[in-house]
């Protein structure tokens, strides 16, 4: 299958790929294209587009959102690999690892200087052959603002979070209280590049 990848433009072809993955997943993407690609205060996203060259179809799509990171006391010009898909019909290894390796041409032109991902387990393999590399777990820790949304499971809590909030926001025992572990198909993964 021949196929034509393509960088595009975060404005002038934000419509082309909030129509494709609006299409492809559940999810609407329109928020979180505005939030990681145009409003990112890291810089504005950079997005690949996969079509088929005989039919012109859009058959996969990929982005990079750039994050300011400071590893060892060092400011480096990071960036999140994601958003990753190529539609079911043509998932085979060739055109999806060609798609993942334009993230990786990003840090090789010295764009960024490293790029990470947390790949589900069927693009997993797919990154490792495109370069990247396996780091460790990846343990996510939240500190929440507000107990309201937490205390939806907790009935009790529910009924005094609301008028109570404002006293108890600044107690930081409490606060702590609601880290939380991400998981992605009850395995923790981390691959980097760069």
């Amino acid at each position: 299958m021949n196929v034509s990848i393509s960088r595009l433009s975060t404005e002038s072809d934000a419509e082309a790929v909030l129509e494709f993955w609006n299409a492809n997943h559940e999810e609407c993407f329109d928020d979180r294209y505005r939030w990681a690609h145009t409003e990112n205060p890291a810089g504005k996203g950079i997005t690949f587009m996969m079509k088929d060259s005989a039919s012109g179809e859009c058959i996969g799509c990929t982005a990079v959102i750039p994050r300011q990171m400071r590893i060892e006391g060092t400011s480096v010009r990071g960036g999140v690999a994601r958003d990753f898909f190529v539609h079911e019909k043509h998932r085979v290894l060739g055109p999806a690892l060609k798609l993942m390796k334009e993230p990786v041409s990003v840090v090789r032109e010295n764009e960024l200087d490293l790029i990470y991902a947390f790949p589900n387990g069927k693009a997993e393999a797919v990154m490792k052959r495109a370069g990247f590399k396996y780091l460790g777990p990846y343990i996510r820790m939240v500190k929440p603002i507000r107990l309201a949304g937490r205390a939806r499971s907790q009935p009790l809590l529910e009924l005094v979070s609301k008028p109570i909030h404002f006293k108890l926001a600044p107690c930081k025992k409490l606060c702590t209280l609601g880290y939380q572990k991400r998981k992605t198909d009850g395995q923790d993964r981390t691959v980097c590049h760069g």
